[in-house]
């Protein structure tokens, strides 16, 4: 599992807007990792032959994925859909509205 980044959308505006999407437990373990505090998925992974990420990812996410979309303009927003399919269709629409209409198309993502 790893985060999947679509090519950058550019819009009329000219603000370039950055769409990726990855497994709810990576940006759990990234925001675990600012803190300093990656426990749980390091706890597990030794007791479950490596699969410590898919466990969690599975049986504490339920297998959601997060939309994670920033522009230069420096709105952020981020997404989850039950699964990898749904949110790759939602970055992929996100990214059709943005190059369409430019950031203003962040306003309605959800």
């Amino acid at each position: 599992m790893a985060r999947q980044h679509l090519d950058d959308a550019v819009g009329p505006d000219g603000i370039r807007v950055t769409i990726a999407i990855e497994p709810a437990v990576d940006r759990f373990v990234r925001a675990q990792d600012k803190l300093g505090s990656a426990l749980v998925v390091p706890v597990l992974g030794p007791l479950t032959g490596g699969r410590g990420r898919k466990l969690v990812q599975r049986a504490v996410f339920a297998g959601t994925w997060v939309v994670d979309v920033e522009s230069d303009a420096g709105q952020r927003v981020r997404v989850r859909r039950p699964d990898r399919s749904r949110a790759l269709d939602l970055a992929k629409a996100t990214w059709r509205d943005v190059v369409a209409r430019g950031v203003v198309a962040l306003r309605e993502i959800g």
